[in-house]
C-alpha cells in the first residue's frame, strides 16, 4: 500500500473583517430547523490556519509537520467550490471536503454532486460522483457545528483514462472518498474536516509491460488552530520576526563579503543581497555592508541584472545615509549607466528602442530582448535618477513605447472590483518577449505595469510634457495590466507561467513593486501584501532562509531569500506623480 505524502501544500484564507451575510438561524442545522443557508463568510485581510493530522486505524491522530491554509474570496466561493488547482494527491480531497449546500439542498438535507480533481501527481484526471447529507450537529470545543457527510465513487475522466508519467503508465480502476465536515454557521468557517480516500491504481512501465495493481490510501484531519488578521499586532510581529531570521541567515552565508547564487554569478547576486539587507534596515555602517561594497567596487558585473542591482544597492545605501554620492560612487553609477545605455537595443538609425536582453553577440551586446531584463534596466535607471543622475527623457519615452507595443493587444473584459460602476477593463498582460510570444504571465505583467509607472514618474520629475494621447494610452495600459493581475490573482504561484513554482519569489517581489508603483493596496479585492506575507511565513525554512527547489534560479537560498525579504519590507519606494489618481 502506498503511503500518503505528508507535504500538504500550504493554502491560506483571507476572511474576517467584511463578511458576506449568513442567512437564517445561527448555530447547527437540524432537520426540524427552518432552512438556513450555510456559507463561508467571505472577507479579506484574515487567514485561517489548520493543523493537519493523520488518522490512524484505531481512530487516533498523529499531527503532521505542515499546516494547511485556505484563501476565501478568490479561492473558495460561498458554496465551498474551490477555485484552485490541487497538485498533490493527498491534498486533492480537500476540494470536495469544503463543499456546502444551497438553501434548497439544506432544506432537503441531502444533495448530489460531482467533483473533478485535475492535475494530480502521476494520476489521471479524477471524477468523483456521489452526494452529501446533513448529519445533525456536534460541538467541537465551544462551537456548535453542523455535520455534513460526503460519499463519492472515484473514476477516471473519460478524457484521460491512462496517464503517461515519468515512471510509466497509470490508470484508475476505482476508488472511494468519504468526507466529514464540521461547519460553524455562526462563525462562517470550517472548525474541523476529515476525509478518507482509497484509490485502486494500475501501473505499467510502458504499453508492452504487464500492469500491476497498487492501492493508495490517505486519511487526514484538519483542525482550525489560528485566525490571523492583517492589521493585528501579531501579524506585524510575524513580519518582523521573518525579516530578522532572513537577515540572520544571509549574514551567516557570505563568502568573503559576497554571495554566489548558483545560476547567478556573485557579481549579480551580491548587490541583490546587499539591497535586501539595507531595505531590512541593516545599518549602512555595518561591517558586512561596508566590506561588501568594497568587494562590489572591485568585482564589476558583466550583465544587465548585476549593473541594475548595483545601482539599486547604491541608491539604498546613499538614501539610508542621507547623502549625495562621492566621486568614486558617482563613477561607479556612471559606469553602470553607460553599460545599460550602450547595451540596450537601437534601431538601424541608432534610436534607442527601450529594450534589453542577455548578451548574445560577440561584442557582449544583445540581439534579442525580454521584458525581465528590460524592467531591471528601468529599475536601475530609476535608482540612479533618485541619487542625482539625470536620465534623458528619451530613455523613458523609449521604455514606454516598448512596453505599450509588447502588451497583449486584447483580452477578456472583467468588471473593475469596487468601482461602483459597470466599468470593465480588458485583462491584457505581458509575456517574456513580445506581444503574443509565449503568452502573458504574472511576473512579466507586473513588469509591464511597474515599468510604465516608473517611466511616467521619471518624466514627471523631469517636467517633460507627455502628449495627451500617449498619457491616455499609458493609463489604459496600466489599468488593463492590473485587470489581468486581478483576473489571474494568486500568491501561491506565478500565474500562467507554465510551471507552478516558476520564478515564484521573483513573482512575489514583482507584485510588491507593482503595488507600490501603481499605488494599489489591493489587486481586485485581495490584499496582496497580507496574502503574500502569510505564504512567506509558512515557506520560510527553520534556518531563516527561503528556497524554491522547483525553479533552478531560485533553488539557491541566496536568490530566494533576498527576494522574499524585499517583499516583506515593501522595499519599493512609491511613485511620485500628479497622474497617480488616474489609475484608481
Amino acid at each position: 500500500m502506498t503511503n500518503f505524502r505528508t507535504c500538504c501544500v500550504p493554502v491560506f484564507l483571507s476572511a474576517l473583517c467584511v463578511c458576506w451575510a449568513v442567512c437564517g438561524r445561527y448555530g447547527a442545522l437540524h432537520a426540524e430547523d427552518e432552512p438556513a443557508k450555510l456559507a463561508w463568510r467571505l472577507a479579506y485581510d484574515a487567514c485561517l490556519e489548520y493543523r493537519v493530522s493523520e488518522i490512524k486505524a484505531d481512530g487516533s491522530t498523529r499531527e503532521l509537520k505542515d499546516k494547511f491554509f485556505l484563501i476565501l474570496g478568490h479561492e473558495v466561493g460561498p458554496g465551498g467550490e474551490p477555485n484552485r488547482v490541487f497538485r498533490a494527491l493527498d491534498e486533492a480531497p480537500v476540494a470536495p471536503l469544503f463543499a456546502l449546500p444551497d438553501e434548497e439542498a439544506a432544506r432537503a438535507g441531502k444533495w448530489t454532486k460531482e467533483h473533478i480533481l485535475p492535475d494530480l501527481d502521476d494520476v489521471p484526471v479524477l471524477t468523483l460522483s456521489g452526494g452529501y447529507r446533513l448529519a445533525g450537529s456536534q460541538k467541537i470545543g465551544k462551537d456548535d457545528c453542523t455535520v455534513i457527510i460526503g460519499e463519492f465513487a472515484a473514476r477516471p475522466s473519460t478524457k484521460e483514462e491512462v496517464k503517461k508519467t515519468n515512471t510509466g503508465l497509470v490508470a484508475i480502476k476505482g476508488g472511494v472518498l468519504v468526507t466529514k465536515l464540521f461547519f460553524c454557521v455562526k462563525k462562517g468557517w470550517m472548525v474541523r474536516g476529515a476525509f478518507s480516500f482509497d484509490l485502486q491504481l494500475s501501473k505499467a512501465a510502458d504499453e508492452k509491460s504487464a500492469a500491476k495493481d497498487e492501492e493508495y490510501s490517505a486519511r487526514l484531519q484538519y483542525d482550525l488552530c489560528e485566525v490571523a488578521c492583517g492589521e493585528s499586532k501579531a501579524f506585524h510581529s510575524r513580519v518582523d520576526d521573518a525579516i530578522e531570521q532572513g537577515v540572520k541567515y544571509l549574514r551567516s552565508v557570505h563568502q568573503g563579503y559576497n554571495w554566489a547564487g548558483g545560476y547567478q554569478s556573485a557579481e549579480e547576486t551580491t548587490p541583490l543581497v546587499i539591497y535586501a539587507l539595507l531595505k531590512s534596515k541593516v545599518s549602512p555602517q555595518d561591517k558586512l555592508i561596508v566590506h561588501s561594497f568594497e568587494w562590489m567596487a572591485k568585482n564589476r558585473p558583466i550583465r544587465n541584472y548585476g549593473h541594475a542591482m548595483s545601482m539599486m544597492a547604491m541608491q539604498a545605501r546613499l538614501e539610508a545615509e542621507g547623502r549625495e554620492p562621492n566621486d568614486k560612487e558617482r563613477a561607479l553609477l556612471m559606469e553602470s549607466f553607460i553599460w545599460l545605455r550602450d547595451n540596450g537595443q537601437n534601431s538601424t538609425d541608432g534610436v534607442p528602442l527601450g529594450l534589453w536582453g542577455y548578451p548574445d553577440q560577440p561584442d557582449g551586446k544583445s540581439k534579442s530582448f525580454d521584458n525581465s531584463n528590460t524592467q531591471f534596466a528601468i529599475l536601475g535607471f530609476r535608482a540612479a535618477a533618485r541619487v542625482g543622475m539625470e536620465i534623458p527623457a528619451s530613455v523613458w519615452f523609449s521604455c514606454i513605447d516598448s512596453f505599450l507595443k509588447n502588451q497583449e493587444p486584447t483580452g477578456p473584459e472583467i468588471a473593475v472590483a469596487g468601482s461602483g460602476t459597470s466599468a470593465a477593463r480588458k485583462a491584457r498582460g505581458w509575456a517574456y518577449h513580445g506581444a503574443g510570444a509565449g503568452g502573458a504571465y504574472g511576473s512579466m505583467t507586473c513588469a509591464g505595469v511597474s515599468s510604465i509607472a516608473i517611466a511616467e514618474e521619471s518624466l514627471f520629475r523631469l517636467k517633460a510634457e507627455i502628449p495627451e494621447k500617449l498619457a491616455d494610452n499609458m493609463n489604459v495600459s496600466m489599468k488593463d495590466g492590473l485587470a489581468w493581475l486581478e483576473n489571474n490573482y494568486s500568491v501561491r504561484f506565478n500565474p500562467k507561467s507554465g510551471e507552478r513554482l516558476r520564478f515564484y519569489y521573483y513573482y512575489l517581489y514583482s507584485v510588491e513593486r507593482t503595488g507600490a508603483l501603481a499605488a494599489v493596496r489591493r489587486i481586485g479585492r485581495c490584499n496582496w501584501y497580507f496574502d503574500g506575507a502569510m505564504m512567506l511565513f509558512n515557506l520560510q525554512q527553520p534556518d531563516g532562509s527561503w528556497t524554491n527547489p522547483g525553479c533552478g534560479v531560485e533553488a539557491g537560498t541566496v536568490i530566494a531569500t533576498p527576494l522574499a525579504l524585499l517583499f516583506l519590507n515593501r522595499a519599493t519606494i512609491p511613485v511620485r506623480t500628479s497622474a497617480g489618481d488616474r489609475r484608481k
